[in-house]
């Protein structure tokens, strides 16, 4: 039990501080929260941590093959890529419209769209697969069903905890956003594009 209470709070933390960096999933979530309120972004917030939690479960069971193939991942990072240069385009298209047309990324069901966004991020599985071979190594995280169930639970409680935050921050913010809908369209589009060229950059240096 006390193994199992410890990679609990290892996986809070680790989740937490890893999902707060400026990412497609915290930007949507806090501009979600802005323009259609806090249970909607709570919604798309579920709908992440539904498939993160989805995702470790699945990589605890194949924690050697996930390891091995690296290079699957990096081809499914390119995909990640022209999701963020799409989304940055959606925020581009959206600052010319008039106010009353929304981009499409107010208009999707938010609890869909947190888990096609999150189930197209495969950054999370080499992720998480690296930290339970250290925690397992450590003698933190305890092998069984158990202990992989509560750890992948607690992942997911850290990545909401973390996604709140931006929500709330969004919450706060929105009389703001409302009333600058274009230049936050403008920021967001240029912040989304900014991450594709980081991820760009950074599969190449990786090369």
């Amino acid at each position: 039990m006390n193994s199992i209470f410890l990679s609990s709070v290892a996986a809070v933390g680790i989740s937490l501080i890893g999902s707060l960096p400026l990412g497609n999933l915290n930007i949507t979530a806090m501009y979600m929260a802005a323009r259609k309120g806090v249970n909607d972004a709570g919604y798309f917030a579920l709908g992440v941590v539904l498939v993160e939690v989805m995702y470790l479960r699945v990589s605890l069971l194949f924690i050697g093959w996930i390891m091995e193939h690296k290079g699957l991942f990096d081809i499914l990072q390119w995909v990640v890529v022209l999701l963020l240069i799409l989304l940055a385009l959606n925020s581009f298209f959206a600052t010319n419209k008039n106010k009353e047309h929304q981009p499409v990324i107010q208009t999707t069901n938010p609890l869909l769209l947190g888990l096609i966004l999150s189930a197209i991020n495969p950054l999370q599985i080499p992720f998480w697969a690296g930290w339970a071979v250290y925690l397992i190594s450590a003698d933190i995280l305890a092998e069984g069903n158990m202990a992989y169930n509560i750890f992948a639970l607690s992942a997911g409680v850290g990545t909401f905890l973390a996604l709140f935050i931006f929500i709330l921050f969004g919450a706060r913010l929105s009389k703001y956003i409302k009333a600058n809908t274009q230049r936050i369209n403008l920021l967001i589009g240029v912040l989304f594009l900014l991450l594709a060229i980081y991820q760009v950059w950074s599969l190449c240096t990786n090369a």
